[in-house]
């Protein structure tokens, strides 16, 4: 797989001018020629693993949830991606089979591959895991450490 390396000597310009000319940074429009030619030629895509240590952004989201079988949690995952979708971002899905120690790898894959967040649906005692450190939105379940959370009044409803 050709890397950013590679477009650079194939169009005779420097890394950095390739990651100008990738995202759409002013170079001149024969170097932008250049470039767009050698990405053509070699295959080139981004590493957005790579773009993610320099921005700090994944445009990634992690859902965790219990089961992908129970047809609320099936269509749930279907609307979070579709909205996520409109937004420019990715989803992952994780299906924790409602055991805890699945959903604490889940999180912290999420925080390792620098994700840019989590939703998650999870009845484990896993209140030490969850952390501000990665934006965290949990459904139907209140941690005590300021995470934000969506429930609804089941004896209401």
């Amino acid at each position: 797989m050709a890397t950013i390396k590679d477009v650079a000597k194939e169009a005779g310009v420097a890394v950095g001018t390739v990651s100008k000319a990738i995202n759409n940074i002013a170079v001149k429009p024969e170097t932008k020629a250049r470039v767009e030619e050698a990405i053509k030629k070699l295959n080139y895509e981004p590493n957005i693993y790579a773009r993610g240590f320099k921005t700090n952004r994944t445009n990634t989201v992690a859902v965790i949830l219990p089961t992908i079988w129970n047809p609320f949690f099936s269509e749930l995952a279907y609307n979070i991606e579709k909205c996520l979708r409109k937004a420019g971002m990715k989803m992952i899905i994780c299906n924790s089979e409602e055991n805890k120690e699945s959903e604490i790898k889940y999180i912290s894959m999420a925080k390792q591959n620098k994700m840019d967040g989590i939703i998650a649906i999870t009845y484990s005692n896993i209140d030490e895991y969850v952390s501000n450190n990665i934006p965290f939105i949990s459904i139907d379940r209140y941690f005590s450490n300021d995470i934000t959370y969506v429930s609804s009044d089941n004896f209401e409803g």
